[in-house]
């Protein structure tokens, strides 16, 4: 007597001609793999995350993350900062990435910070509210909806992204949800840095209020942050091998 299935139900009746197919799991023990089928799968596995490297020894897999973080933020992709850091923070690097890491990650984070301040202000916005933005010179919300707020300033509408959101306004909106602090004085000068809308006067700003934090404010370290900056913005770092080289030149 032998079972069949068919369509998934199970069928007996006998046969005089057949074959079973056999296959063997090769475990130890009910739920554990063998080690040679556990070394099977490791091998399969290969590359999904970095291999180890010696101390002393640099990762390219770390150098071209470490890339695609700086261009992020020379481009200021706000939702895609704090992953890709997140992502270099699980991988295995020689001290001089380690270092540059770090700062890159500061960077992300307080941008991240305040761009997500700004969010949530507009977010806990309704129309008819109004506020001063400058003294004595207050907007009235004329609409919000996500990433868009229509504000009434000087008699004029005017309706903005969160990208084309001038200064005044970001900084105001930010102070609703994030408390005045050291931190909150390195997240607006990284956001101002950042901006699509930032120039050199305002770079330059934003560089001046980091060099006024103490530099034990916290985790984070202001003429890090600054340096790191400078490096990203400089201009022959556009192309990535202009990168590349800035990279090499500051850590390796």
């Amino acid at each position: 007597q032998a079972s069949l299935t068919h369509n998934g139900a199970i069928l007996w009746g006998e046969v005089n001609i057949g074959f079973r197919v056999v296959r063997n799991l090769n475990k130890n023990q009910k739920g554990a793999v063998s080690p040679a089928q556990e070394h099977s799968n490791s091998s399969s596995n290969k590359g999904a995350s970095s291999p180890p490297r010696n101390v002393g020894e640099p990762n390219p897999t770390i150098a071209r993350e470490l890339l695609s973080l700086r261009k992020l933020i020379r481009n200021a992709r706000w939702r895609e900062l704090k992953k890709q850091a997140d992502k270099l923070l699980t991988m295995q690097m020689n001290d001089q990435q380690q270092a540059e890491t770090e700062a890159l990650r500061e960077i992300a984070d307080l941008a991240t910070y305040y761009r997500t301040g700004i969010a949530k202000s507009v977010d806990s916005l309704d129309s008819g509210n109004d506020f001063e933005v400058r003294k004595n010179r207050r907007v009235l919300v004329v609409e919000k909806v996500r990433d868009f707020i229509t504000i009434l300033y000087d008699r004029k509408r005017t309706t903005y992204t969160f990208d084309e959101m001038p200064f005044s306004l970001a900084h105001k909106l930010a102070t609703f949800e994030i408390p005045k602090s050291r931190r909150q004085v390195a997240a607006k000068a990284v956001y101002q840095f950042i901006s699509p809308l930032s120039d050199k006067q305002s770079r330059d700003e934003a560089l001046t209020w980091l060099s006024e934090i103490e530099d034990d404010f916290g985790e984070e370290n202001p003429k890090r942050i600054a340096d790191s900056l400078r490096r990203i913005f400089s201009s022959d770092a556009g192309t990535p091998e202009n990168l590349v080289l800035a990279y090499q030149r500051s850590y390796c």
